[in-house]
């Protein structure tokens, strides 16, 4: 039996059975979708930015993140990097939720390239920060952090 036919054939005992319209139960979801919305919390200047051979640099000391409910970190990395995110209160470390990821240069067995990292957001602020593991060259890694209210 197609669809068609069934989709007929419940009309019809619907209409016998006296039943016109359908309603929404008692506590679910109304057809209003909400979509949350994603927004750029930060980024790092185009191109990226230069972090000296051998050497660590701070990305963001501190990015806002408490109105969203969820962040997504993505970045890309052209030498081989240790990769940070700490949770910040106060200017002070909380929690690390990325300790030193291991991210290498496209073509390379560690990590290659892009990397993305999703949470549900666990304080009121993000620091992220990298370290050159590459002691002759220096790299450039890209970041944005993306929030969703």
């Amino acid at each position: 039996m197609n669809s068609h036919k069934i989709l007929l054939g419940m009309l019809v005992l619907g209409t016998v059975l006296g039943i016109s319209s359908l309603t929404t139960a008692p506590g679910a979801p109304q057809n209003e979708h909400h979509q949350p919305r994603t927004v750029v919390a930060f980024k790092t200047p185009p191109g990226g930015t230069t972090i000296p051979a051998g050497r660590a640099r701070t990305l963001v000391a501190s990015v806002d993140v408490s109105r969203y409910s969820h962040i997504r970190i993505a970045a890309h990395a052209e030498t081989y990097m240790s990769f940070y995110a700490s949770i910040v209160q106060d200017g002070e470390e909380i929690a690390q939720l990325v300790a030193g990821y291991p991210v290498g240069p496209l073509g390379s067995t560690v990590n290659a390239g892009a990397f993305t990292f999703d949470f549900a957001v666990p304080g009121q602020e993000l620091q992220i920060k990298a370290e050159n593991n590459d002691d002759l060259a220096d790299g450039r890694l890209s970041v944005v952090v993306y929030g969703s209210e």
